[in-house]
């Protein structure tokens, strides 16, 4: 959010953080979560056609996320986040696709919101481990 030092973010926030962290999780794991999923349509993005799927969280939240027709892998995902007392829209589109494991990955996420002060956000990912072991210290606030 334009901070450069570690700072603790409020409940809400962290639960949206919770929500966000999972990628690909909330239409796979819908059912245990207390969540809806539906089929509402198709739609056309970029020239292309995708599958339109309507999912509401257990917060009672609508995403909405869109797979290609052709190779159905997820190619947008749109939803509304709450940080620090405001409700954003974002949309993120996936791309570039290459394969981890056995698994097929998107290593750019380009995240559009009009509400962004820094404007949009390109990640280009050069990596991705699948299970590695994680230092749990390197989520701590350092001090200062």
């Amino acid at each position: 959010g334009g901070q450069s030092d570690p700072e603790k973010v409020d409940d809400e926030t962290a639960n949206g953080f919770k929500v966000r962290g999972k990628i690909f999780g909330p239409l796979l794991y819908y059912k245990d979560d207390g969540a809806k999923a539906d089929f509402v349509g198709v739609d056309t993005l970029n020239g292309k056609t995708a599958y339109k799927i309507k999912y509401v969280g257990f917060d009672n939240q609508d995403q909405y996320f869109y797979f290609d027709t052709e190779s159905s892998m997820l190619v947008r995902m749109d939803k509304k986040v709450k940080a620090m007392g405001k409700t954003v829209h974002s949309e993120t589109t996936y791309t570039n696709y290459k394969k981890v494991g056995d698994v097929l990955m998107p290593f750019l996420m380009d995240v559009k919101s009009s509400e962004m002060k820094m404007g949009n956000q390109e990640m280009i990912i050069d990596k991705i481990e699948i299970n590695p072991d994680i230092d749990i210290s390197i989520y701590s606030i350092p001090g200062k």
